[in-house]
Order: C-alpha cells, then structure tokens, then sequence
C-alpha cells in the first residue's frame, strides 16, 4: 500500500499479524527510519514478545491515527469505533489548526486599545499536549458526526 493515496473521506484499516509475519514485519522495519534507531535492547524486546501483533488504522486527507497491540489479537468493535471517532476529531482540529496558520494578508491594529500594537497570525502548536487531552477525549467520546 505505500505511496496508496486516500481522497475522499476516512479510511479504516485492520491489519493482524501472526507471530511469524510480526518477526518478518519487524525485521524489515528495522533497516529503515524511524525503527533502525531503535536500541539493540528495544529491538530484542519487541521481537522476543510472543504472540502477533494488531493495528486499527483510521486514514484521512491530512491524518492518520492508529492503535496496535503486540498479542495479536484483534481490537474489539466498540474500541475500533472510539477510534473511528478520534480519527474524525483529530482530523477536524489539524484542519481547523491549517486555517489558522495561514498567514493574514495584513496585521490589523488592535482596535480600542490605543497601544499601536499590531496582532500576528494565530499560532497554535501541532502537537496536542496533555493538559488538552481530557477535552480531546470527552469531545471524541461525544461527538455524534
């Protein structure tokens, strides 16, 4: 599937592996970025855990977000759909995050506040921190679209 390009909507994929095609899987990924800078130590690790390995995968235009496991089995139906939802949710905030990044074509004065000074674009990290993580949460868990 590299280089597989994702349109129009949301894609969900789940990939289970036995033990055998995780070793091979793992193998390979480890002669290539980020994996091959993985430790020696980690490396062993997850190769020496037994049983296979799972992944729920949610594709969007600008995201993805995924959830695995290394025993194998499969993830259930109500844990996939939480992860359909935080799929859609984390793909509407980086959205909403591109609008706001783009620069203003001009600086617009601060009006009433007579100090002259200028506002800039609205920056907003791209990484979600922790202390915004039980609002992500609870907005996924209720989002109804």
């Amino acid at each position: 599937m590299p280089g597989m390009r994702f349109k129009k909507g949301n894609s969900f994929l789940i990939e289970s592996f036995s033990d055998k095609e995780k070793q091979e899987l793992f193998t390979h990924l480890f002669n290539y970025e980020p994996w091959k800078n993985l430790s020696t130590g980690r490396k062993k690790e997850l190769l020496s855990r037994k049983g296979g390995f799972a992944r729920s995968i949610v594709i969007s235009q600008h995201t993805s977000i995924s959830i695995t496991n290394h025993n194998g089995k499969a993830f259930t139906d109500e844990e996939n759909k939480i992860l359909k939802r935080f799929g859609k949710v984390f793909e509407q905030t980086y959205i909403r995050f591109l609008i706001f990044k783009k620069p203003k074509r001009r600086q617009v004065k601060h009006k009433g506040s007579g100090s002259g000074r200028e506002s800039g674009p609205f920056r907003w990290p791209c990484t979600i921190r922790m202390k915004y993580m039980k609002w992500f949460v609870h907005f996924a868990m209720n989002y109804s679209g």
